[in-house]
Order: structure tokens, then sequence, then C-alpha cells
């Protein structure tokens, strides 16, 4: 019996979108179609063509780049349960160097039959990476904002991991591009990107079915100091919280004025420092409720000086069991 724990690419039947550029067809089912770069230059066309492959968004009739939603719909919905996620999204189109992601968000829907004003959930991001050095800010669970002034290409490959927990089937994943006052045009696309266009050739996905209630996630920036990739560790196994007496002594080796913030079930996101969660992870060596975890949270942040603002190491758990 096949492990369903094991990561499994996901097939998507379809990918349409609330706007693309009609000029020359930059269609959002051209994420799907398995080519993940533009073709070749043809006869007398500049050698650094990249030709026309991939979901753009450029409006030639305003003349700006426009915020839309594409939904790429599964072949086969995943049922019910809780999930990670792996993101790999391409964005090479070489014409025109620049052309990445800049606001963008990752959400799921469980509509029947899914359409493009099916309700959406954010997923809960836990990292993301770039192939090209493009670095990211979390603006909400399932938002990143790019940041391409480290990345001297032009093109990139985002990696984004996350979790979805669903109590119905999983039948598509909405991508999602923001326009932003502080990008260019304002529009969706990167720093990078003269007019606040983006091209993505290629949207790919891979699931693990994981556990429920009994673990502990985590998410660390892409941008993490060398605290953080310590901090790394406890996302590791799947994002299993490490046992209590482990996790101390992984966090002993960071500063304790680190601040780390928490979500709890419904509860709005917390944070504690360092210091107080050892000393939490020490005196609580048995499993706890969400009740009874919140309640401790909500204690030592009632505790935590106004002026902790100390954001170098931060882990977002999502329903947090102490193990």
């Amino acid at each position: 019996m096949p492990n369903p724990h094991t990561p499994k690419p996901v097939t998507f039947s379809s990918a349409v979108a609330t706007f693309y550029e009609v000029e020359n067809n930059w269609a959002p089912s051209q994420m799907i179609d398995g080519i993940f770069t533009g073709p070749p230059p043809g006869p007398g066309q500049d050698p650094t063509y990249g030709g026309v492959n991939g979901w753009s968004v450029y409006n030639y009739a305003t003349g700006v780049s426009e915020g839309a939603d594409a939904l790429l719909t599964f072949a086969s919905p995943l049922a019910a349960g809780e999930y990670k996620l792996t993101f790999t999204i391409y964005q090479n189109y070489y014409g025109n160097p620049g052309h990445i992601l800049g606001d963008f968000s990752l959400d799921y829907t469980t509509a029947a039959s899914p359409t493009l004003s099916s309700p959406q959930t954010p997923v809960s991001i836990l990292s993301e990476s770039s192939l090209n050095g493009t670095t990211f800010s979390l603006l909400s669970p399932g938002e990143l904002l790019a940041d391409t002034s480290h990345n001297s290409v032009g093109t990139d490959t985002y990696t984004i991991t996350a979790l979805i927990d669903s109590s119905s089937p999983i039948t598509g994943i909405f991508l999602d591009a923001i326009k932003n006052a502080a990008l260019p045009g304002g529009g969706p696309g990167a720093p990078s990107s003269s007019n606040g266009n983006f091209v993505v050739s290629e949207f790919t996905l891979e699931v693990a079915r994981i556990n429920g209630k009994s673990e502990g996630h985590a998410h660390i920036h892409s941008t993490a100091s060398a605290p953080d990739a310590a901090a790394s560790g406890l996302a590791q196994d799947d994002s299993h919280l490490p046992p209590n007496a482990w996790a101390a002594n992984l966090l002993s080796g960071l500063p304790a004025t680190d601040i780390f913030h928490f979500t709890a079930g419904s509860l709005p996101p917390q944070a504690l420092d360092n210091a107080s969660l050892q000393a939490h992870l020490s005196t609580e060596p048995s499993a706890a409720s969400d009740a009874h975890l919140q309640s401790q949270l909500s204690a030592l942040v009632a505790e935590l000086p106004a002026e902790a603002t100390d954001h170098m190491s931060t882990i977002h758990a999502h329903d947090w069991w102490l193990v």
C-alpha cells in the first residue's frame, strides 16, 4: 500500500483566470502544460527571446498590469484532511527579464465544481525560498511579498510549503496576483518588473497527508539569520513538534530575547520570548489540550514588555500540542 505521507504530484485538469494578457495569448492554461520555459527563438528572432509561455496580466487597453485570480482545478479531489503542500512556481520568461510575481497569495477551495467565484480559504505558509535570490515577507498566512533586489537574473523559481486542514474534499488551488501600490505601476509584479507584470511559466504542486491535532507546525522565513537556521529544526520530520526536553535544549542556543509568534486554534496570534517558552516547555512535560495551552500562552504573553519587538526568530505554530 502506498504511504499517504509520501509527497505525490497533483494533476490539474484546467487553469482559468479572471484576467490574462490576450495579446499573444498569455493564458493561465499555459501554467499546467508541462512547458517550463518559452519556446526557442525562431528564424530571425533575437537569440534571447523567450517566446510566449505562461500566464501574465498586462492590459494593453489600460496600460496597466491587472490584479487577477487564477484557479487551478484538481483532476481528482483530495480527500478531506490535513496536508502539507509544496508549490513550485516557475517564472522563466527570458524575453523580458524581471517579470516575476511580487504580491501574491495561495488559497484552496472545496467547491464541488469550482469556479472563479468559489469561496477561497488561505493556506498556512510554512516556508518559502527562491532559486535566484528573491526574498519574501509574509503579509498574511497565505500571502507573500517578494523582494527581487538581490535577484540579478530576472527569472526565478519559487518553492513554497504550506499546510491546509479541511473538513471537506479539496478541489482546487487559487493563485491570486494582488495589485500593490508599492510595486511598479501598482501591479502585482515584483520590483524587478518595469510595468508591474509577471509571467508564471509553470505551476506544480506536491501533497503529503499528515496527521492532525497532535502536531506542531512552524513557519521559518527564508531570510533567516544563523539563529533562525538552528530554530528551523523545529520544523523537521513533517513539522512534528519535538519532545519538550529536546525543543527546550534546541531553543537554549538562541537569544533569550527572541520573540516567537504563535497561533493556536482560532485564537489571535500571540507572542512570547524565548526564555518564557523554555520555562513553559520545562514545566509542561505531558500532553496539553488546545484550551490549556492557549491559557498558558495568554498568561505568558501578558507578562511580555511592550518593547519586546525582536523578530529575528519568527515561528508560527499551528494547533500546538506539547508532547
